[in-house]
């Protein structure tokens, strides 16, 4: 498998099988160093790809977005192209992710990107991550310095002493939560859908783990901590 290469080739395991790259505004983003993982590019994912050092495996979408030189550079490295038609009942980010999923079924996925600047978009990304579809895979997204695991069962979190973690319920709501090492723990309770209740919990060391009988959460941890196994890359000013 090709390596991932570039600036960001400077050794560690993010300990995944897929990273997928989404396009959008280019922010203000922790991003794994060197992986070996899959690399998948939603459309201008390629861009981010390429400023970020990530090789690529794979570029999927309608390819409305992605750069001429970008999608130049994934060929001339040997990524292939899956190009759908715009008139299309799936999103870039649904291919990407069915791609990752039959390439790799139960894998661990890390999506990154998807901070475009239009709330319908954001909010769509989120709605497609916590899928259940998508409930065997272990899903976690960074979106900007934003981390948000997807939890259908059981999830590690990592944070900091006193920093903040949300729990929120999607698509109906979630039931038989048990948390660990969070602030305000539950013991098989229900987080409800459409509920803010679950909001601004906070670590009480630098690891917390969730878990869930029946449903499906995102544990969001705003401004997470960069690891030893991600770069925080900071946009040069105009980007």
């Amino acid at each position: 498998m090709r390596e991932s290469g570039g600036a960001l080739d400077a050794g560690g395991d993010v300990g995944v099988d897929v990273v997928v790259a989404v396009g959008g505004a280019f922010a203000d983003q922790a991003v794994p160093l060197a992986t070996g993982a899959l690399v998948i590019c939603a459309d201008s994912g390629v861009d981010h790809a390429r400023m970020w050092g990530l090789g690529v495996d794979l570029v999927i979408g309608d390819l409305d977005s992605v750069s001429a030189d970008g999608l130049a550079w994934a060929r001339a490295q040997g990524a292939g192209v899956d190009r759908h038609e715009p008139d299309k009942d799936q999103t870039d980010l649904e291919l990407a992710l069915q791609a990752a999923q039959t390439r790799y079924a139960g894998g661990r996925v890390l999506v990154l990107g998807g901070v475009g600047g239009r709330l319908d978009h954001e909010l769509a990304n989120l709605a497609i991550l916590t899928s259940p579809r998508w409930s065997d895979l272990e899903l976690t997204a960074w979106i900007g310095r934003a981390r948000v695991d997807v939890v259908h069962r059981h999830r590690s979190l990592i944070g900091v002493p006193g920093g903040v973690v949300s729990l929120l319920a999607w698509h109906g709501d979630a039931t038989g939560v048990t948390t660990d090492r969070l602030k305000w723990g539950l013991a098989g309770a229900t987080v409800r859908a459409g509920s803010a209740i679950g909001t601004s919990n906070e670590y009480q060391t630098d690891r917390a783990s969730v878990a869930v009988d029946r449903g499906v959460l995102t544990a969001i941890t705003p401004n997470a901590p960069v690891v030893e196994h991600h770069l925080h890359i900071v946009p040069r000013s105009g980007q």
